[in-house]
């Protein structure tokens, strides 16, 4: 990460990534934003010279651009970490649900087709599952 060092990267507020570019690069120039657009925005119009995010909404972003071959989403990942999906409370039954469906469909495949239709080299937002992100959620599958 020292390439950064004494540029200006634009981040989101409060995000891992601020934090992360603080610790490791406190020679940097981040300026904090408060939402992905407000952050990709000051790229645009030259006010930052890099948008540190998570790859796929970086991946997003670009796709959606204007001229997406102006962005190229580059560098080293910072942090691994979890996403999640926001349940009701106290209904475990709608829980075991969900993790079931996503563990079949792990197990099956058919979770890496969806990914692929979706995030493919020909889908809606190119960001292809690196082999070791895809060995990690094949762990996860519970045996029956």
């Amino acid at each position: 990460m020292p390439s950064i060092a004494g540029k200006r990267i634009a981040a989101q507020q409060g995000s891992t990534n601020a934090k992360l570019i603080r610790e490791r690069v406190p020679n940097a120039k981040l300026l904090e934003f408060p939402d992905q657009p407000a952050a990709f925005q000051a790229l645009a119009q030259g006010q930052v010279q890099a948008y540190t995010n998570d790859g796929i909404q970086l991946a997003g972003l670009r796709a959606k651009a204007p001229k997406p071959d102006d962005y190229a989403v580059v560098g080293e990942v910072l942090s691994y970490e979890p996403y999640g999906m926001a349940m009701r409370k106290n209904d475990s039954d709608f829980r075991q649900a969900v993790n079931a469906g996503l563990m079949n469909a792990i197990a099956s495949g058919l979770y890496f087709e969806i990914y692929d239709k979706w995030f493919g080299p020909k889908g809606e937002v190119p960001y292809p599952m690196t082999a070791e992100i895809k060995r990690f959620l094949q762990m996860q599958v519970v045996p029956k």
